[in-house]
């Protein structure tokens, strides 16, 4: 189980996707110097999560729009 301050995000996760998406391990990642950056995994996937406070929110859709077209 990851920690409960995860959870919230996880539930938007899954809301968006339609994934049963339960992660089981985290694992922080560098991303910079702004914002904190994990991978979460349930076993089957990984998915790679930024978080900052409310106030960033601006740059995170500014860096979605600019990195819609990359795919794994």
């Amino acid at each position: 189980m990851i920690a409960e301050a995860w959870q919230p995000i996880v539930e938007d996760f899954r809301t968006v996707t339609g994934w049963k998406f339960r992660p089981s391990r985290i694992r922080y990642v560098h991303s910079g110097c702004i914002s904190e950056a994990a991978v979460l995994a349930d076993g089957d996937r990984r998915v790679f999560v930024k978080s900052n406070e409310a106030a960033f929110a601006t740059f995170f859709e500014a860096e979605a729009e600019r990195t819609a077209g990359i795919k794994s």
